[in-house]
C-alpha cells in the first residue's frame, strides 16, 4: 500500500510537471530565446520515462542519452533554472562556447588537417559500397561518370552516387529525389550527413513506416561528394 501511494504521488508529480512543460517549452520568454548565454548539456536524474514527452513538448533531448536512470537535455540557462525550480535534480555536464573560441584553440594546439573522425575520399566510397552490398535489393552504387559517358574530373576521378528504391535495378515511373553534398573543398561535414541519410534509409526500410513509404514511392539518389578532387585536397 505504501508503494502504491508513493507510485501514485510520483505519477501525479509527473503529470503536473508535464503540464508545466507544455507552457515552458513554447513560451515567448526572452530569456529562453536570447543568445546572450551559452547552451548547456545537463543530465536529468530519474526521468527516462519522460524522454518522449519532453521531445513532444519541444525540448532538445540528446540523442542516445536516455537510459534506465537518466536522460540529457540541451538547454539555455533560463530553461535550466525553470526545470530546477520544478524540483528536478539537474547536473550540468557541459557548457557551450562560441565556435570561434574552439577553432582558435584548435589552431593553437593542433597541426593543420582534417580531424581523424572524418572519412577520407576512399572511406566515403567504402561506406557507399558497404551499404550497396548489405542492402542489394534497395541500394545500388552507381558510377555516374560511366553512366552518363562524361569525362572524369580534372584529376581523373569518377563521380559516384547511391540509388535507393524498392526496385533499385529498374527505372520506374516515380518521383526522383537527389541529395548532393560537398560542393566546396572545405566541406567535411556534409558528406557525413549524406552517409548518415543512406544508413537511415537502408536500415530503416521495412521497419520504419515513413522510411519504407519514401523508398517505395520514390527513387532517391544521394551523392556524398560532388567535388572529389576538392575533398581529397
Amino acid at each position: 500500500m505504501i508503494w502504491l501511494q508513493e507510485r501514485s504521488r510520483f505519477v501525479a508529480v509527473m503529470v503536473v510537471f508535464i503540464a508545466l512543460l507544455a507552457g515552458t517549452a513554447h513560451a515567448a520568454d526572452p530569456l529562453i530565446t536570447s543568445q546572450s548565454s551559452p547552451l548547456r548539456r545537463v543530465e536529468v536524474a530519474g526521468a527516462a520515462a519522460l524522454a518522449r514527452e519532453l521531445e513532444s513538448r519541444g525540448f532538445d533531448v540528446l540523442h542516445g542519452s536516455v537510459d534506465g536512470d537518466s536522460l540529457e537535455l540541451i538547454v539555455s540557462q533560463a530553461e535550466q533554472g525553470k526545470l530546477s525550480a520544478m524540483g528536478l535534480e539537474l547536473r550540468t555536464l557541459e557548457v557551450g562556447r562560441p565556435f570561434r573560441e574552439i577553432q582558435a584553440e584548435r589552431n593553437r594546439n593542433a597541426s593543420e588537417g582534417v580531424p581523424e573522425q572524418y572519412p577520407d575520399l576512399i572511406g566515403i566510397l567504402s561506406q557507399m559500397s558497404q551499404a550497396a552490398a548489405a542492402f542489394p535489393s534497395i541500394c545500388r552504387l552507381v558510377n555516374l561518370t560511366q553512366m552518363y559517358g562524361v569525362p572524369p574530373t580534372f584529376e581523373g576521378r569518377h563521380m559516384f552516387a547511391i540509388k535507393i528504391s524498392d526496385n533499385v535495378e529498374l527505372d520506374e515511373d516515380e518521383p526522383a529525389m537527389l541529395v548532393v553534398s560537398n560542393h566546396h573543398a572545405g566541406e567535411i561535414v556534409t558528406p557525413v550527413i549524406a552517409l548518415h541519410a543512406i544508413e537511415q534509409l537502408t536500415t530503416g526500410y521495412g521497419s520504419d513506416p515513413v522510411i519504407t513509404n519514401l523508398v517505395n514511392e520514390n527513387e532517391i539518389w544521394i551523392a556524398p561528394t560532388w567535388n572529389p578532387d576538392g575533398y581529397e585536397y
